[in-house]
């Protein structure tokens, strides 16, 4: 049980103690399995729509609808509860109504713009550009105040990017000195503006995440909620194609259905729970900048699959995304350590002052 001793900020600083975060070694290497669970999934998605045929809104809609029973039962198995005992209500997500509705939104942006964007570019372009998202949830929680810029962020934010800009200027340079047609070249293109806009979307979920998660404390009934959200927008997108998509609607392939299976377990109910879960004991850029091990996830699984090796410009922008998440964890741990003893000194003082104050009344 923690102290409570409201005099310079002691009482915050001593409630926070009393709930036990995890270990960092923890929280880093759930990003790290999260990541590869994301890299398998572009394969994943990629053979669906490639070779089953399956089209990306569909795909999109079968598995949104798929996860959001799976994490509205878990939530309801969990009885909905935080660390703290305190079960989440209703009112709750009322409170937070509009947020819910915006985090829906952005959720929406981001898969469904991903698995379109995939459908346009190769599977290596599709995940080097998903480390821009600290950028953006970097700026983002900076402008609204709710995170500092300290140097080395900002420094790991443009290695990491210069990274994934380097990719995609050698996609762009590729395609000049190939026989590729304009209409190709154009095709691409816009595969990488919509990737870069569902880029922006996931780095302001996590920002907004962040702040709703400080009120309601359970990543499961957060996701569940946003989730929710997400699929309406996806299956109204999906109702409005049905013209063009009249055939296959009605999923029957077995090959499909175990990449909808995939989709929706792993790289959905856990993937979006665990990252729920880290964004709750981290700062969003945090959460995010851990997309930059996934071009190095990509990379190794197309050479395992077979696939043309990585060509010294790729080696160049996967080197400078690692450097650029090191620098960055090495920052959070330095914030981190700092905050910790400063609390350590504040709740000595004020056991202290309660034993002194304790002892006079004697």
């Amino acid at each position: 049980m923690g102290i409570t001793v409201k005099k310079g900020g002691v009482a915050v600083a001593v409630a926070a103690a009393a709930t036990k975060a995890p270990s960092s070694i923890l929280i880093y290497t759930t990003l790290v399995i999260v990541q590869f669970v994301f890299s398998l999934w572009a394969f994943v998605a990629k053979y669906a729509m490639s070779h089953v045929k399956l089209p990306p809104m569909v795909f999109a809609s079968y598995r949104e609808v798929i996860a959001t029973l799976i994490l509205l039962l878990l939530a309801r198995c969990c009885k909905s509860k935080s660390s703290n005992e305190k079960e989440v209500t209703w009112n709750d997500l009322k409170r937070h109504s509009h947020s819910l509705v915006l985090m829906g939104f952005l959720m929406f942006v981001n898969i469904s713009g991903f698995i379109i964007g995939l459908n346009m570019v190769t599977t290596f372009n599709a995940s080097i550009l998903q480390p821009t998202q600290p950028v953006f949830a970097a700026l983002i929680a900076w402008i609204c105040g709710y995170e500092t810029m300290s140097l080395l962020k900002g420094l790991s934010i443009i290695l990491a990017c210069s990274g994934a800009a380097l990719t995609v200027w050698l996609n762009s340079v590729i395609d000049t000195t190939s026989s590729s047609s304009a209409e190709e070249v154009s095709h691409r293109s816009l595969g990488n503006a919509i990737l870069l806009v569902e880029c922006i979307a996931a780095g302001a979920l996590w920002v907004l995440q962040k702040r709703v998660l400080a009120d309601i404390p359970s990543p499961i009934v957060l996701t569940a909620a946003t989730y929710t959200v997400a699929s309406v927008f996806t299956i109204a997108l999906t109702m409005a194609m049905t013209e063009h998509l009249q055939d296959a609607i009605i999923v029957t392939s077995w090959e499909a259905w175990a990449c909808i299976g995939y989709a929706s377990l792993f790289a959905t109910v856990f993937a979006y729970y665990a990252l729920g879960w880290a964004n709750k004991w981290a700062n969003p850029s945090t959460v995010t900048i851990s997309l930059s091990l996934q071009p190095l996830f990509t990379a190794t699984i197309n050479a395992l699959r077979g696939g043309p090796p990585l060509v010294p410009p790729q080696i160049l922008s996967c080197g400078l995304i690692v450097v650029g998440l090191a620098l960055k964890v090495y920052d959070q741990e330095r914030i981190t350590t700092t905050t910790r003893n400063k609390n350590k000194n504040k709740i000595v003082d004020a056991t202290k002052n309660t034993n002194d104050l304790t002892t006079s009344l004697i």
